[in-house]
């Protein structure tokens, strides 16, 4: 049995009464698959996320007083020591028969897939190049570091990357509805990435708050930032494609989950919300994709007689 049908198998458990004499290890076909649920009632009274074993426990325990045949050894007292989980499936589950949820299978995924659609232009001011200098730039092709290298170069000229569109207007427009001011942020997650090396989202996030580039009123402690990013985050993780028109539909009604390299499964339910998102915002980090097949990273001589240098944006999952 898939991991995906054991889990439906509990969650219908979970929301339903059923007359079927259970076992937990039963549940998966006679074999465990840990379910580790993040939610703010896995927290025991230390408001610490309980272990798989603990919540075990509490199923085990739940569905003994509920009537079912549990296993004896699965049916610990543990949850006593827990107050705040005298009921632990008081979770407003779906009532849905069918709740969707997006998987995250094990290793590192792609959330935001690279594209020429994700490719965002910058003008190059403050600096003349020649035909010769734009052909030497643009043949700068180490092993590693080739977009950083190239950027280094135009600004040892005295260039300035000043950002100026979303190639793809369709990518522009999902954008600008999650909200107005992404465009920019982005942009400023590009440039801080390429101008520091980091790359989780978390942390060039946190610096480029500092440096506060769209003049947010600082007065009070709003996370503008990460407020805009995690919206990014979670639109992308659930439907919103850069090269395909959103209608703000979420794909998933359920909740996301992760199977993690050593099997474990993290279950994020969309009732909660905060969690679901903080988990993507500390996860995320940027990856410079292909320059070749996106058709970036190279100073580009506009008809006008601008220099445009694109950046693409790609975000990916740990």
């Amino acid at each position: 049995m898939g991991r995906g049908k054991c889990l439906n198998r509990i969650l219908n458990y979970m929301t339903k009464e059923t007359s079927k004499k259970i076992a937990i290890t039963e549940m998966c076909g006679g074999k465990k698959i840990v379910i580790q649920l993040y939610c703010p009632h896995s927290l025991n009274e230390d408001g610490i996320f309980m272990s798989f074993e603990d919540q075990m426990a509490i199923v085990s325990r739940y569905l003994h007083n509920k009537g079912f045949k549990v296993d004896e050894d699965t049916v610990s007292g543990t949850s006593t020591k827990h107050p705040l989980f005298s009921d632990l499936f008081s979770v407003p589950f779906l009532t849905t028969d069918t709740p969707k949820f997006i998987l995250q299978l094990g290793g590192d995924s792609t959330l935001l897939n690279a594209s020429k659609s994700t490719n965002f232009n910058f003008k190059i001011e403050g600096a003349q190049f020649s035909d010769e200098e734009i052909n030497g730039i643009n043949s700068l092709n180490p092993k590693r570091n080739k977009v950083i290298d190239r950027v280094n170069a135009i600004k040892a000229k005295g260039g300035k990357l000043v950002f100026d569109r979303v190639d793809n207007p369709t990518f522009y427009n999902n954008l600008i509805m999650l909200d107005g001011d992404l465009p920019s942020v982005i942009a400023s997650l590009l440039l801080e990435h390429l101008n520091s090396g980091v790359s989780t989202l978390k942390e060039l996030v946190n610096r480029i708050t500092e440096i506060n580039p769209l003049g947010y009123d600082t007065r009070q402690p709003s996370p503008f930032y990460a407020y805009k990013v995690k919206h990014l985050l979670t639109s992308a993780a659930l439907g919103m494609m850069p090269a395909t028109a959103w209608d703000g539909r979420l794909d998933a009604n359920g909740g996301y989950l992760v199977v993690k390299g050593d099997g474990d499964i993290l279950c994020y339910h969309f009732y909660d919300r905060n969690r679901f998102e903080d988990y993507l915002f500390s996860n995320a980090y940027l990856e410079r994709s292909s320059t070749s097949r996106h058709n970036y990273a190279s100073i580009i001589k506009e008809e006008d007689g601008t220099l445009s240098f694109k950046i693409n944006f790609q975000v990916r999952l740990k």
